[in-house]
């Protein structure tokens, strides 16, 4: 029978006969020689020799189990780290195309104050010219008819009508007769508009019936129809006048 040196090295993890296997890679494969006791037989040195050869096994064993699951786990970082970076570029990219159109769409409304700045600014001007017209009317008017008021205080009730109209008319004063014609075209076609749509309430609240209506509204629509017409005739000579308002007024 084999010697118990031997039988130890086998229950450890010896091969059987004493045969040794090559060491794996990164281990020394040198052996110390086996010492002898007195008697002649092998020494305890085998049973180190056969622990160490396992221990290394194992070790190298896992040692590439670990690496490998390393590995397989850095391959699934680096994965998702791709696929999140991809994530967000397409976001940065993203945010790039909303800021060059918050950037345009900015200018654009700083570009769109700005001309309503303009034309605030010209509407005060003109607003201040007006009222300094007006004014200079009002004065000229109220000196002239100042003696007059005074002396029909027993009759206001059916003059102050026609002082008012006067005075509105020698406030807009026409230059020439063709601003005189489109002035009273234009508040003819206002005057019918108005009258068809108090035409249109008494229909409404039943004061006319709907044949009275019809025949009044047809009327007045011939009229109005006749007076934008002329309207129409008359802005077009003035424009080839070189009149841009349609209307021209006499100056103060």
């Amino acid at each position: 029978p084999p010697p118990a040196s031997a039988r130890g090295a086998e229950a450890y993890g010896g091969y059987p006969g004493g045969a040794h296997p090559q060491p794996p890679p990164g281990v020394s494969g040198s052996r110390p020689a086996p010492t002898t006791h007195a008697r002649g037989g092998t020494s305890h040195d085998g049973d180190a020799n056969g622990r160490s050869l396992a221990e290394a096994t194992f070790k190298s064993r896992a040692s590439k189990a670990l690496t490998a699951q390393l590995k397989r786990e850095l391959a699934v970082l680096q994965t998702t780290a791709a696929a999140e970076a991809e994530r967000l570029l397409g976001v940065q990219a993203e945010l790039a195309r909303r800021r060059e159109a918050l950037e345009a769409g900015l200018r654009e409304m700083r570009a769109e104050r700005a001309r309503w700045e303009g034309r605030v600014g010209t509407l005060r001007a003109a607003t201040v010219q007006s009222e300094e017209w007006l004014a200079e009317r009002a004065r000229r008017t109220n000196g002239g008819a100042g003696a007059a008021t005074d002396a029909t205080d027993a009759t206001k009730t059916g003059s102050e009508a026609v002082s008012r109209k006067e005075r509105c008319d020698a406030a807009f004063a026409e230059e020439d007769d063709v601003s005189r014609q489109l002035l009273r075209a234009v508040a003819k076609d206002a005057a019918l508009e108005d009258a068809m749509d108090a035409l249109d309430e008494g229909l409404d609240k039943g004061v006319l019936k709907l044949p009275e209506w019809l025949r009044a509204t047809r009327k007045l629509s011939k009229e109005q129809f006749m007076a934008r017409a002329e309207t129409l005739v008359v802005r077009k000579t003035q424009t080839q006048r070189g009149v841009s308002g349609g209307v021209t007024f006499r100056s103060a």
